[in-house]
Parts: structure tokens; sequence; C-alpha cells
């Protein structure tokens, strides 16, 4: 129906979008980092979630002032990456965790740690900062009207964006998760990566590498024997945590075992 004129006198045009001139798709790797449990941590305190959110967002950006064609969008609990070069997300994946892991073994407090999770994928997605003013522009177009939003610039989105938030859900903590589109095609001469996990701290390994992975396992492995004993503080599901306990040590089977240096309980 036609909108009345009083009710758009009131609300203001009607929000106009037309895909048919938005730019063709590009494929692309994207990663997904996202913070687990970050709804009950929420609820708990505003400055423990706001603690979290921000130290992921400090550590993913550390990486986008690089020279590497990366680019970032930041959405509530977590950061999406992407990029068409395998080389550059991978190389982000492993910065962005690796300062992540520094955060967490540098915690005193169990209850400050927080665990983190990644998926990856490949395939079709569209950038917001590359869609123009024409998408936004009805037939009846006035050049005094208000047309593309600002906040186009922050989104991205496409089948490549779901299937890596998705792939994210099946990660251990602190893992990332390959999509079936990662194993399957390697773009631009890349070989796929012939893996369900991803182990990021193996990838062109160093000496800090390796200690930054056993001081990772200890650490982890000491902050779920501290939920253990608080599930109504922490409000982490049995289940849950069971799972989550399972899952990281069998990703982190071959990393040496080493005492907590900090032990929470």
């Amino acid at each position: 129906m036609q909108v009345p004129d009083f009710i758009t006198k009131q609300y203001g045009l009607i929000p106009y979008f037309d895909e048919r001139n938005a730019p063709e798709p590009v494929r692309e790797y994207v990663g997904w980092i996202d913070i687990m449990g970050m709804a009950n941590t929420m609820s708990r305190s505003l400055p423990v979630s706001g603690n979290f959110v921000m130290k992921l967002l400090v550590a993913a950006e550390d990486f986008k002032e690089t020279s590497q064609p990366v680019g970032l969008c930041a959405v509530i609990d977590g950061v999406f990456l992407h990029s068409n070069d395998q080389i550059a997300i991978l190389n982000a994946l492993k910065h962005t965790l690796g300062r992540l892991a520094m955060v967490h073994i540098s915690t005193a407090e169990a209850k400050l740690r927080f665990l983190v999770r990644a998926g990856l994928a490949y395939g079709p997605m569209i950038v917001g900062k590359n869609i123009d003013e024409a998408s936004f522009r009805p037939s009846t177009y006035k050049a005094h009207e208000p047309t593309r939003p600002k906040s186009a610039d922050s989104v991205v989105f496409g089948i490549a964006v779901s299937e890596a938030h998705r792939a994210a859900q099946q990660a251990p903590p602190f893992g990332v998760r390959l999509h079936e589109s990662v194993r399957a095609f390697g773009p631009n001469g890349a070989f796929p990566l012939p893996a369900t996990l991803w182990q990021w701290w193996l990838y062109h390994p160093t000496d800090a590498d390796k200690e930054l992975a056993k001081y990772l396992k200890a650490y982890i492995n000491d902050y779920f024997a501290w939920c253990k004993c608080r599930p109504i503080t922490t409000q982490y599901d049995t289940e849950d945590l069971a799972r989550h306990e399972t899952q990281f040590n069998e990703y982190f089977i071959d990393v040496e075992n080493v005492r907590c240096p900090d032990p929470s309980i």
C-alpha cells in the first residue's frame, strides 16, 4: 500500500535498498572469533564483559594495522576477519589468538580470564564499504534526501560469513574449526587446508609459540578446575564445561603438560 504522507512526515522516508545495484560478491576467507559464554558474562558484570570485549578488539585491531590485506568487522562479542589471501588470514588468526592467549596466562584471577574460539570458511561475501549510494536511492530520489547509512561500512554478509560463525560453534576453546569450504578449495594457487581443526601455534612455529601453547594449556585446565567448583557463580553449564574440556585437551593433546605456575585452587 501507499504509506500516507502524514505517517512518513512523522517517521521519515521508507528505508530503501536495492540489492541489484550492490557489487558482485567476492570470494574470500572469513574468520570469526568470539568470546565463549559472553551472554552470561554480560548478565553478571558490565565491567568484566567490557574488559573481555575490548581486549578482543585490541588483539584483532593490532593485526589489522599491518600491511597484510585483512579486513575487520566487530559484532557484539566477536570479530569477523576477512581476506582473499590465505596466508594473510592464517597470520591474522594466529596473531589474534596468540595475543588473547597472552591475556589468559597473564591474568592472575581466574574469574577475570575468558575463553575464545574461532571458525574459518571460504566463499562469496559482500563487504559493506563496497556498496555505493546507488543501492540506497529509489527512483524518486531527491538530492536533499539522506541515502547511504554510514554504518554500512562496518557490515559484512554472505555465505562465508554464516559458515565461519557456524564452524566456530564446533571449535574447542582457543581452537579454530575449518569449514568444509576451506578444506575443499584453495584460491589463488593456495592449497586447501586438509583438517577439521587448525592448530594455530604450529603455523610456522617458533620457540615462543611452543612456550605459549604449553602455558596456555596449563592455565586453561586450571580455569576449568576453578569453574567446576563454581557452577552457580560462573553460570557455566556442567555438560558444556565437560564437553569443552574434552575438546580442548584433544586439541592440545600433543602440547607438553606442565604445572600451572599460579593455580587458582
